[in-house]
């Protein structure tokens, strides 16, 4: 067992800083909230409603990628930043493509 005083992790911070690598924590990103809508077309009917994958990314490509990543055999139908899967639903069937 160790005894005395804790780690100091500003030490560790300051190597960090030193060699030029950043945490992920401190890193400035704005990521917003998407909702991806995808089908599997090997295992869906025609008339299913399209499934749904939630992630945070920069833009609407980086949530397609990382849909993609996710489920490589999904066929992309809509990217929405709708609050919920139903309003991302809706907003998919209401618009005319």
């Amino acid at each position: 067992m160790r005894t005395g005083a804790p780690f100091d992790f500003t030490r560790l911070a300051h190597r960090r800083v030193r060699y030029g690598v950043q945490s992920a924590p401190n890193r400035k990103r704005n990521m917003k909230r998407y909702i991806v809508l995808y089908r599997i077309e090997s295992i869906m009917a025609p008339c299913d409603p399209p499934f749904g994958f939630e992630c945070h990314a920069d833009d609407t490509d980086h949530a397609e990628e990382q849909c993609e990543n996710a489920y490589p055999e999904a066929g992309i139908v809509w990217v929405s930043d709708a609050a919920t899967y139903a309003a991302a639903l809706a907003d998919y069937y209401e618009t005319e493509v």
